[in-house]
């Protein structure tokens, strides 16, 4: 009986370690988690998603606190910055994989950018951190100082 209990120690002793070994840093399951990314070509093919820009609550909003949204990156003007993943495009608009962080607390989203019909430079975000529907509105495209000055080549 004293051998049989001694293998049975050593066989859990031998599933535990084996356990353990799983939790290393460099274990597959342990890896850190990365969001998928479009390729050169699905961007080439489909064409740039219609969010790219910055935008605003209002036009007025533009010079002071305009969201800027591109292929990586969501910033918005308080504490919420998103990193973009996978972007799909829907029938609405588009789905995107992100990794949103509000203050120091960092979660994946699934955000939802809605292309409005009601004008043509507007969109609906959604999902992910937000607790409701934000309306946006395009910004102009900034001008520069050199092709804004009088007599500017350009």
């Amino acid at each position: 009986m004293g051998v049989i209990k001694m293998r049975l120690l050593a066989g859990a002793a031998l599933l535990a370690a084996a356990g353990l070994g799983a939790c290393r840093q460099d274990h597959p399951l342990m890896a850190a988690r990365t969001l998928p990314q479009a390729s050169v070509s699905e961007i080439a093919t489909s064409g740039p998603p219609r969010f790219l820009g910055q935008w605003a609550a209002a036009p007025s909003a533009c010079a002071t606190a305009p969201w800027t949204i591109g292929l990586t990156e969501l910033k918005s003007t308080n504490a919420l910055t998103c990193s973009l993943g996978r972007v799909t495009p829907t029938d609405a608009g588009y789905t995107v994989d992100a990794e949103c962080t509000v203050g120091k607390a960092s979660a994946p989203a699934l955000l939802i950018f809605t292309m409005t019909s009601a004008a043509p430079h507007s969109l609906a975000l959604q999902g992910g951190p937000l607790t409701e529907p934000i309306s946006l509105v395009r910004c102009p495209a900034p001008i520069h100082a050199a092709a804004a000055a009088p007599g500017a080549q350009g």
